[in-house]
């Protein structure tokens, strides 16, 4: 990755910074990262409507600073050209790394667990009117079914050319089942982190605890589901934090399942339309682990 553009930026917005090393994580849709000495995060939105993104996460992220009981961002940097133009945000870095996607057993686990419980115990305390207020996206009351047919229709046009006819039919048995469930798509907002995948919950040194969570550009009020949907399944963790969180609330795991699928086609989409052969063959064996029941099990 040429990481020359990202730094003659910095260069030339921060001269006070000597930049000894930097090094460049470009996973992410939205922004290009750049680590710089091991200590600072600088994200480059990548276009328009990711700058837009990233302004309306400047203004929330004072709230979610005061009611997350664990560290997130605190951007320190934030740049624009002299037309106002966001150019690029920094925050010091978290200490800690992401979770690991297996292996998670035994007390270092339990206590990821019981963290990640209390944070969204905590996001489901905030007042959807202060939520608002602080400008953090509402979504409607509840996603209808229709909502989900639509998304369905999206994974047939886009997932199915890639998927044998056989899996195709497992595929269309799991989303119809499910859609056809009543009352499945009613439900309490709240807010929710919105891309909590394992890379984005960090746990620190000696495996204490959650050192930090990163990455709440996708936050947002709607269905709580969502928190779950991408964390790692791996020796049931994600059904343990369900556990420690929502126990009994079945209908927020089977949408919990069905958003996870959907999560990993429309990754699958992406890495097709980039011509990354690799992370397809990465992500349709994802998505296709997850049906016919579109559990998390």
């Amino acid at each position: 990755m040429d990481t020359r553009p990202y730094r003659a930026l910095l260069d030339r917005h921060l001269p006070g910074m000597t930049v000894r090393r930097a090094r460049a994580n470009d996973t992410g849709w939205g922004s290009f990262v750049l680590e710089v000495n091991g200590e600072w995060i600088f994200r480059f939105p990548r276009s328009a409507r990711d700058r837009r993104i990233t302004e309306r996460a400047l203004r929330f992220y004072p709230l979610l600073e005061r009611v997350v009981p664990v560290p997130i961002p605190h951007h320190e940097t934030v740049v624009r050209s002299r037309h106002g133009t966001l150019l690029f945000v920094g925050y010091r870095r978290l200490p800690g790394r992401g979770l690991p996607e297996s292996s998670l057993r035994g007390p270092a686990a339990t206590r990821w667990v019981e963290g990640l419980a209390g944070v969204l115990r905590a996001l489901e305390r905030v007042p959807i009117a202060v939520a608002r207020s602080s400008g953090i996206p509402i979504d409607p009351q509840e996603r209808s079914v229709r909502d989900w047919e639509e998304r369905y229709a999206v994974m047939r046009r886009e997932v199915w050319p890639l998927l044998d006819r056989e899996e195709r039919r497992r595929d269309a048995s799991g989303w119809e089942s499910t859609l056809a469930a009543r009352g499945l798509f009613r439900y309490r907002r709240a807010v929710g982190h919105g891309d909590l995948y394992a890379s984005h919950v960090l746990h620190g040194p000696g495996d204490t605890g959650i050192s930090g969570i990163l990455d709440w550009e996708d936050c947002r009020v709607g269905d709580p589901a969502g928190n779950l949907a991408v964390l790692p399944t791996s020796s049931g963790f994600v059904r343990r934090v369900f556990e420690h969180w929502r126990r009994g609330d079945n209908a927020l795991w089977t949408r919990a399942g069905l958003r996870r699928h959907y999560a990993f086609g429309t990754n699958l989409v992406h890495w097709r339309r980039q011509r990354r052969p690799e992370k397809v063959a990465e992500w349709r064996r994802r998505y296709l682990s997850t049906v016919p029941e579109l559990t998390l099990d």
